[in-house]
């Protein structure tokens, strides 16, 4: 599994969803897009056992609302260079 510059994570290993959150606020769009093309990745194979499915969707969801956080910004930040034209 490849992973991108800052998030080098064992993603079997336990952790708190606050310091996923702290680790993931971090990341660019293009590094929390690349952790979720990972997650999903492997819950694709048929060899994840059911007990880490739970962890790897809970963080998942984080990448996604982060990358949707990061878009937001970026469409408000449009919309006020459009607006100024």
């Amino acid at each position: 599994m490849t992973k991108s510059k800052g998030t080098q994570k064992n993603y079997s290993e336990d952790y708190s969803l606050d310091s996923a959150k702290n680790e993931i606020s971090n990341l660019t769009y293009k590094e929390a897009l690349d952790c979720l093309d990972e997650i999903l990745d492997l819950l694709q194979k048929d060899d994840v056992p059911v007990e880490s499915i739970q962890k790897y969707y809970e963080k998942g969801n984080l990448y996604l609302e982060h990358c949707e956080m990061l878009l937001k910004k970026i469409e408000q930040e449009v919309i006020i260079v459009e607006a100024k034209k």
